[in-house]
C-alpha cells in the first residue's frame, strides 16, 4: 500500500486511489499466509482471487479499512497530541494504526477463511 501511495503521489491524489485499490486487491495477503499457509508471493496472488470470489464483502472491508487507518486514525490524533513533539507523535500513530490493524485482523481472517478457495494438493 506505501509504495503504491508514494507512486502515485507524485501524481497529485492519484496516490490516494492508488492506495484504496492497492489495499482493496491485497486486503487478504496477511490471512492468506497465515491461516492459509501460503508463501510469499503465492499469498499475494491468492488474495487477489479471494477479491475476485468476493468483490462486495471484500470492498465493504476495504472501505472500513480506509476509514480506519486514513480518517479516524489521522483525525483523532492531532487533538490529543497537538503540542507534542514530532517523535512523540510520531510513535503514538504508529500504535493507533498497530491497535486499529490488530482490531481489523480479526474481519480480515474471518471474511478470508470463508471465501478462500482450497483445492486438493
Amino acid at each position: 500500500m506505501w509504495a503504491a501511495s508514494y507512486i502515485g503521489s507524485f501524481a497529485g491524489s492519484l496516490g490516494l486511489i492508488l492506495g484504496i485499490v492497492a489495499a482493496l486487491f491485497l486486503i487478504y495477503t496477511i490471512p492468506a499466509a497465515s491461516i492459509g499457509g501460503i508463501p510469499g508471493t503465492l499469498a499475494l496472488s491468492q488474495s487477489v482471487r479471494a477479491v475476485r470470489a468476493a468483490p462486495i464483502a471484500s470492498l465493504i472491508l476495504a472501505l472500513v479499512f480506509f476509514v480506519i487507518w486514513y480518517v479516524a486514525v489521522p483525525m483523532g490524533l492531532p487533538y490529543l497530541l497537538i503540542h507534542a513533539p514530532p517523535a512523540i507523535w510520531s510513535f503514538v500513530s504508529a500504535g493507533a494504526r498497530a491497535i486499529a490493524l490488530a482490531y481489523l485482523a480479526f474481519p480480515f481472517s474471518r471474511q478470508y477463511d470463508d471465501v478462500a478457495f482450497r483445492g486438493s494438493w
